[in-house]
């Protein structure tokens, strides 16, 4: 069976399909880097990141029911988890089928200009990157504050935090 949607134009339900995620707090800030980069009025960033926030609800709750219907075809990895275990990394080599794979953290990639917060600054030294407390750097930020109080209130978008990051459900 394939399906359509806005964002994944088909996916072939014979086809081994893996979901990639960030945690919402840190995939926020993330997202707020690369919009602020824009230049663009706070109103209109807080929009766009709304809309946004509605997109990686949506690919994430896909991942999450794919993965949990059928684990051996289907998984959703957590980057932040993948990033902090060597356990992770291993283990999602293995589901590839790449058992002899490296858990070691590869270098930055240039293409997409790197990370969104060291571009390519630690390009040859991931492990230095503080991608796991992105968020902890916009506690004060108008901007997120008020993206997160309205992600809260959507009704497609926080019952998807709370469901795969119960922990940052609480976040105040």
């Amino acid at each position: 069976m394939t399906r359509r949607s806005r964002l994944a134009p088909e996916v072939d339900e014979s086809w081994h399909t893996l979901f990639v995620t960030r945690s919402f707090l840190n995939w926020l800030a993330s997202t707020q880097v690369l919009l602020a980069r824009r230049n663009i009025p706070d109103d209109d960033l807080i929009a766009e990141m709304l809309r946004r926030a509605a997109d990686w609800a949506a690919l994430t709750d896909l991942g999450g029911r794919m993965a949990k219907s059928d684990p051996h075809q289907n998984r959703l990895v957590v980057y932040d988890d993948w990033f902090r275990a060597p356990t992770e990394r291993a283990a999602l080599a293995e589901w590839c089928g790449l058992a002899e794979a490296s858990t070691e953290l590869p270098i930055v990639r240039h293409y997409g200009g790197g990370s969104s917060f060291d571009l390519q600054k630690k390009r040859d030294a991931p492990s230095e990157m503080d991608v796991l407390g992105r968020y902890l750097e916009f506690v004060d930020d108008p901007v997120f504050r008020t993206t997160l109080a309205r992600a809260k209130e959507d009704q497609t978008v926080w019952p998807v935090v709370a469901r795969h990051f119960p922990e940052q459900a609480s976040f105040q």
